[in-house]
Parts: structure tokens; C-alpha cells; sequence
């Protein structure tokens, strides 16, 4: 446990080292910039997959029950769950989460953003490249809980089950909420966005 948390902090400090890096690179010439700032981008997406790695197994160290139940304790709390069985598969699980969030109970709305991202990764997809499920959430101006969900899997809208989106679909819409799928413009993926009423949080 002892080694796991110095790798961590060693590695958290190497990061922030890189920042200096891009910084230096801003005295070379064009040519040797990029080629300095694709290395500084890929050893920084090494060292953060690294640190996810870690901190997984940091929280699989504890055994203790989780105490919180506001909206983005049990999100992250689950969603690190899942994220270290969807790395078995090949597939890396983000989650970003605004502070608006933190008065919010977990409730109805908790429950459907984790079926949806348990939906998404269970889409029997094939990628060769490595699979990335980015999950967002927030409160937006009209007061409603805003899921967004991105696939960048190469396989189309049609890997989704329909009857299960659509068993979502009546969930949202009961209460008072919408569910969208969709391609990614101009690209490759698949987008799921969720929005429901804040105030219809507790059904």
C-alpha cells in the first residue's frame, strides 16, 4: 500500500514537471515544438492512465462501506468500479462531474446515469483502436440534470439494444426527462445524452 501511494504522488509530481516541459518548448522552433509537444501528450496520457490504474487499486485496498449518498459521492464511487472491469476489456471509462452537482441527491437520476454507462459498455462493439466511454454530467439553466455519455467506438447507433434504450426512454420520459442517441458528426462514436427535471429527482 506503502509503494502504491509514493507511485502515485511520484507520479502526480511528474505531471505537474510537464507542465515546465511545454512550457520550455516554447523557445524551440516550430518543427522541434511539436515533435516535443506529441511526446509531452503522450507521456502525459501515459502517466494519467497510470495514476487511474493506482488509484483504483488504492480504492480496492479499502474495504470499508461507502459512507456518503449525495449524487457525485456514489457516481464516483461506482463508476471507479466499473471503470476497473471495462480496463479488463480494453476499454477506458472518464467521468467528469461539476460541483453544481453536490447538492443534488443520487436518487432516480443517479440510478439511470449508471444504467446508461453500464449500457454503453456492454454494446457488443469491436474497435482497434483503444475504446474510450466519456461520462459527463451537470445542472443546466433550466434546472435539469444533463447526462451526457461518449462512445468512441467505431460501431454505429445500431449495437444498442433498442429495447433497452427504449426501456430508458419511458423511464426518462415518466419523469419528465428525454433520452437522445446519436452519431457523432463529421466522426466516429456514439453520443447518449439524458436530461430530466431536477426537481422530479426523488421518483
Amino acid at each position: 500500500m506503502t509503494n502504491i501511494r509514493q507511485m502515485n504522488r511520484d507520479l502526480v509530481a511528474g505531471l505537474q514537471g510537464l507542465d515546465q516541459v511545454e512550457f520550455g518548448l516554447r523557445c524551440l522552433s516550430a518543427p522541434e515544438r511539436d515533435l516535443g509537444m506529441d511526446l509531452t501528450v503522450a507521456l502525459r496520457d501515459m502517466m494519467s492512465c497510470r495514476i487511474d490504474r493506482l488509484g483504483f487499486e488504492l480504492e480496492s485496498e479499502n474495504d470499508g462501506p461507502v459512507l456518503e449518498h449525495g449524487f457525485v459521492d456514489r457516481i464516483e464511487h461506482d463508476l471507479r468500479a466499473m471503470a476497473r472491469k471495462a480496463r479488463l476489456r480494453g476499454v477506458r471509462l472518464t467521468c467528469q462531474l461539476t460541483s453544481s452537482l453536490r447538492a443534488v441527491p443520487f436518487s432516480a437520476g443517479g440510478s439511470i446515469l449508471l444504467g446508461l454507462v453500464e449500457q454503453a459498455l456492454s454494446a457488443p462493439v469491436g474497435t482497434g483502436s483503444e475504446r474510450t466511454v466519456s461520462v459527463t454530467a451537470t445542472i443546466d439553466a433550466q434546472q435539469r440534470l444533463v447526462i451526457s455519455i461518449e462512445d468512441s467506438a467505431q460501431a454505429g447507433r445500431e449495437c444498442y439494444s433498442i429495447r433497452d434504450l427504449g426501456r430508458w426512454r419511458r423511464h426518462i420520459g415518466e419523469l419528465g426527462g428525454e433520452l437522445r442517441l446519436r452519431g457523432v458528426p463529421f466522426g466516429s462514436g456514439t453520443t447518449i445524452q439524458a436530461m430530466l427535471p431536477v426537481e422530479h429527482q426523488a421518483a
